[in-house]
């Protein structure tokens, strides 16, 4: 995407959550990251950050922020019921003005309602799928290996 290669012309590294993120682009520790519009739009609101310490540069379509799963051979009637539950509840006040009016789960599905994050992360050579995570978390070790090797001789060097 955008002329740019994955490993290339830039490294692949993950901070440990959107909001970490948001920070690691304003504190100059990464040159960009991609973060959920409604983190970032509560990082602004509370202050954490400054709408002016940051650039968008893209806006996906809105998809469904997380997601809570049934494994795929549990008893039919067991998952009914963690369904039921689910959609049964209610959000807390604080919770509902929080996820902006939204006071319930939503039934969603995979295939459908995060098609826009599996697009781009295709574009960008970062697919969601187990061989680039196998091949991402190699590269993350090699560097860090690397990274301490260098450590290592320069201590040796020291009188």
């Amino acid at each position: 995407a955008l002329g740019l290669a994955p490993e290339k012309d830039y490294q692949v590294v993950y901070s440990g959550g959107h909001d970490k993120s948001a920070l690691g682009v304003v504190s100059g520790d990464y040159d960009g990251a991609p973060v959920a519009s409604d983190v970032l739009e509560r990082m602004i609101t509370r202050g954490t950050i400054k709408q002016e310490s940051i650039r968008v540069i893209y806006k996906s379509a809105t998809f469904p922020t997380s997601s809570f799963a049934i494994a795929h051979d549990l008893v039919p009637a067991l998952a009914d019921k963690v369904k039921k539950c689910f959609y049964d509840f209610r959000f807390t006040p604080e919770m509902t003005k929080e996820f902006n009016g939204d006071d319930r789960f939503y039934p969603i599905t995979y295939k459908k309602d995060w098609e826009v994050v599996r697009t781009v992360a295709e574009a960008t050579g970062t697919p969601y799928n187990k061989a680039q995570y196998e091949k991402e978390t190699e590269a993350e070790k090699q560097a860090l290996a690397k990274k301490a090797q260098q450590k290592l001789q320069q201590q040796q060097k020291k009188p």
